[in-house]
């Protein structure tokens, strides 16, 4: 069969632990009916809710080398820019984003782009409509 992906679930954090643990990601066939989408919303509309954890402290230096990094800068410029060493920038950037619960800097950017959504989709009893997707393979 052919599939097109559609996102049902968005995360509001990154542990992919946790995801693969709770719940699954899965895609819409490309030739689903007007009703089988409509069902599928309907599913969405009544997802899950997980509350977002406390929020996230950084330190000035922090979220100034994590502006440039999200401006699509890397590293040397970083270190360059602010007169320091390279290996200062490296520390400061996995402290960042271990802060953050992100694996990378565009990890950082899905997640604050999607920081509004907390909803999950559970679904049941549609397996004509969707096939599971395994979350590891995507992560």
């Amino acid at each position: 069969s052919t599939f097109k992906a559609v996102l049902i679930g968005i995360v509001t954090h990154n542990e992919y632990n946790f995801i693969d643990e709770h719940h699954a990601i899965y895609r819409i066939k490309v030739d689903a009916s007007i009703a089988e989408w409509r069902e599928l919303l309907i599913l969405a509309a009544a997802g899950q809710f997980f509350p977002r954890s406390e929020k996230v402290r950084l330190t000035a230096n922090e979220r100034n080398v994590l502006a440039m990094l999200v401006k699509g800068m890397d590293i040397r410029q970083i270190s360059c820019e602010l007169n320091v060493h390279l290996k200062t920038i490296y520390s400061v950037r996995y402290h960042v984003l271990t802060k953050l619960g992100c694996r990378t800097v565009l990890d950082y950017q899905i997640l604050s782009v999607s920081k509004a959504f907390t909803h999950w989709l559970t679904i049941n009893n549609v397996d004509n409509v969707i096939s599971r997707v395994n979350s590891k393979v995507i992560a």
